[in-house]
């Protein structure tokens, strides 16, 4: 009876916890439905925001690479009202050597072509050279192409600036089709359209895998 009352004092203790979570956090929790990922994910967060490495609070952003490409897997969660999107994104190509949507494998090495999982922060604005070149070989219409930058916060991403790993309008992201990436977490160009609105220099961006926990288990 002492077993089962402290392992219910236990869990509503849990329960009072995730009650005080911003709404944001509350969806993570309810859409991810992962309880242990969140749970890391959420602690990073909060030691990334004691540090004053994360600065903005009102909207973060988690990527789950553990989906396929074709799926909805890009969250852009508003911490204060709960407000909870999902949208396509792509992954490296050197994540998915065979083009079969899957991202198999993660790198933090330059050159690799990988997306690398872990937590970042976002960065500034600015004008992409060879976003924009690219596009004007593509669509044989020249633009400036804007995109974000990110800068790695673990080991196992911490060369993403200098990767030029970035968040970017792809004409290879559609809503039919999701072409592969140099690893950046590329979307299509209403989508980023909106994210470049809501994202802030500071806003917190996870990468994750949700596999992983199922690979253990």
């Amino acid at each position: 009876m002492k077993n089962y009352l402290g392992i219910l004092f236990i869990f509503l203790l849990s329960m009072n916890i995730k009650a005080q979570l911003p709404l944001g956090w509350i969806e993570a929790y309810y859409h991810i439905n992962d309880t242990k990922l969140v749970d890391n994910i959420y602690l990073t967060y909060d030691s990334l925001l004691e540090q004053e490495l994360i600065k903005d609070t009102q909207y973060m952003a988690l990527i789950d690479l553990g989906k396929h490409s074709s799926e909805e897997r890009f969250y852009l969660i508003d911490l204060t009202t709960g407000d909870f999107q999902s949208f396509i994104t792509a992954h490296g190509r050197g994540s998915d050597l065979d083009n079969d949507g899957w991202a198999d494998r993660f790198s933090n090495v330059s050159g690799s072509g990988t997306s690398s999982l872990g937590a970042y922060r976002v960065g500034d604005r600015y004008i992409s050279e060879s976003l924009t070149n690219s596009n004007c070989r593509r669509e044989r219409t020249c633009r400036d192409t804007q995109a974000i930058r990110l800068h790695g916060l673990e080991d196992t991403n911490s060369n993403a600036f200098k990767r030029g790993i970035v968040i970017h309008r792809a004409w290879y992201v559609t809503k039919n089709v999701v072409g592969r990436s140099l690893g950046c977490p590329a979307l299509t160009n209403s989508d980023y359209d909106l994210i470049n609105q809501k994202l802030k220099p500071g806003s917190f961006i996870y990468i994750f895998d949700s596999r992983e926990n199922e690979d253990k288990s």
